[in-house]
């Protein structure tokens, strides 16, 4: 369906008036006739006549039509697409990771709905089609990081409802561990029928994470993993010191600890010893900064890492930093990002138009019962290159997006801290979910996350709700392609024409 993401710009077609009225008010000057004598030509009464008529009327159609294209241009057309509106009988979706498992799972039924007509598509972001054969050739083994924080699947499911028709056939396959399902349960009016299976060990234990807290202590975090129950320990070891199965050492000029049993070596992780340097900006937000960094200090007392903040100018070089809050609306200029060593995470506060919002905020991440509400949000002013929405509104707009280019970061922030904005550094729950921010740390109990989670989640939990009301999708979360290019290209053809037909037009008439 063609649409229109500034449909206000239509008004410009009203230019077209300009050449009306210019190729209505040409005079066309009279020609001279030659004759011999005047003396047989009687007197007549003088008449003055005005050609308020339309000339060339091609050259007039071209530039109207110019004034039309630019007004379309300004509009920003492009086409909606549903990826449903395929005529096929359903979709089979498995996450590409996990595939060679799932198949061996669930064999006998992928194959007979395969027979059926269901195409098979991967259970990411973009929801890609693929041939499973091929797939299964090309991916012999699970291909899994457990630094990688996965996506949630209802934040999933959520995306994939406002892409496909309601009552749409969608058979989801996958393991059923409980980190994979966190934020808001979604309301979904599609025919999904949802089969798990339990993945992994039963039981495990992992060094979890080891930084330097002081001079010669080092915080070591320690997780139990069970089916049925995940818990920590925290524990402070003296540098090159033994603390029971606890040792560290230096390797190669780098700091590890390693945890040794009966058997040998257990576990083995690298000590961060590293200084956090934190810059802030800003310019009319002089409040918002307050907040942030009452957070930063807050984070810094309770982990005991070294965190050294730095108050940032628009001059200021950005190579020694590890995280850049700029809260300013401000662009975040090429001449500092080309600055920006490898690793670096810059928040930015997203430019753009305010527009009121009753709402409510959805992190990704969040155990917490109290809801953040929602004020204000920013409807972005040019189309953002394309990111994983991290938080969300109740209409599925992201809040906080994540732009990743090369080894740099940026997180764009659709709100602001401010409580007129969101009530977020009001919630308890606000210095936690800043910590990814201010400590990079992409896995900590204190985030709700854990990559070697064991716990499953009940069957009975697990659906999202199921609704059979008509959904109404927003543009940013269905298939959208952009028609600028093939307007501009019209554009540019019919400028080369309309100078063709004036250049024609003024050369006969020098020959006239």
């Amino acid at each position: 369906m063609f649409q229109l993401f500034n449909p206000i710009w239509l008004f410009a077609i009203a230019g077209i008036a300009v050449p009306l009225i210019i190729h209505l008010w040409n005079i066309k000057n009279g020609k001279t006739l030659r004759v011999g004598s005047i003396s047989l030509l009687k007197e007549s009464a003088r008449q003055n006549a005005r050609s308020l008529r339309l000339m060339d009327l091609l050259l007039l159609f071209l530039r109207c039509l110019l004034l039309i294209l630019l007004a379309f241009l300004l509009a920003r057309p492009y086409l909606r697409q549903h990826a449903g509106q395929a005529k096929n009988t359903g979709w089979i979706m498995i996450e590409q990771e996990n595939l060679p498992e799932t198949y061996t799972k669930f064999k006998p039924q992928i194959d007979s709905l395969k027979k059926a007509g269901y195409e098979f598509h991967y259970f990411n972001p973009e929801f890609k089609q693929a041939d499973l054969a091929e797939a299964l050739k090309q991916n012999p083994q699970p291909k899994k990081n457990p630094e990688k924080k996965n996506l949630s699947y209802w934040s999933l499911l959520q995306n994939l409802n406002q892409q496909l028709p309601a009552q749409f056939p969608v058979y989801l396959f996958t393991p059923n561990s409980l980190n994979r399902f966190y934020g808001q349960r979604p309301e979904i009016s599609l025919n999904l029928n949802w089969k798990t299976y339990p993945s992994g060990d039963s039981v495990s234990s992992k060094l979890y994470g080891a930084y330097l807290s002081g001079s010669d202590n080092i915080r070591v975090i320690k997780s139990y993993n069970e089916k049925s129950n995940t818990h920590y320990s925290y524990q402070n070891v003296k540098a090159w010191q033994s603390a029971g199965d606890l040792q560290s050492e230096i390797r190669q000029g780098k700091l590890w600890l390693d945890e040794k049993g009966d058997s040998g070596k257990r576990d083995s992780l690298l000590v961060d010893t590293s200084v956090i340097n934190i810059a802030l900006y800003t310019d009319k937000y002089p409040n918002d900064l307050r907040y942030l960094k009452a957070a930063i200090e807050a984070v810094q007392s309770f982990s005991g890492r070294k965190i050294n903040i730095h108050n940032l100018s628009e001059t200021s070089k950005t190579e020694k930093f590890d995280q850049i809050f700029w809260l300013s609306e401000k662009p975040f200029d090429a001449a500092l990002s080309r600055q920006l060593p490898g690793g670096v995470r810059v928040f930015l506060y997203q430019k753009g138009q305010t527009q009121q919002i009753n709402s409510q905020l959805y992190p990704q991440v969040s155990n917490s019962a109290e809801a953040i509400s929602l004020y204000q949000r920013i409807m972005p002013a040019s189309a953002i290159p394309p990111s994983e929405a991290l938080w969300q509104d109740g209409f599925g707009n992201p809040i906080l997006s994540l732009q990743q280019k090369g080894e740099q970061q940026f997180y764009r922030f659709y709100t602001r801290f401010n409580p007129e904005w969101t009530d977020l550094v009001w919630n308890n729950d606000f210095t936690r979910l800043m910590l990814p921010f201010i400590l990079n740390t992409p896995s900590s109990p204190e985030f709700g996350y854990n990559q070697y989670e064991l716990r499953t989640i009940d069957a009975t939990q697990q659906n999202p709700v199921y609704s059979a009301k008509t959904k109404i999708s927003s543009p940013s979360a269905e298939a959208n392609k952009d028609l600028s290019h093939i307007f501009w290209l019209a554009f540019f053809i019919l400028f080369l024409v309309e100078r063709w037909v004036s250049w024609q037009h003024k050369s006969t008439q020098k020959h006239v």
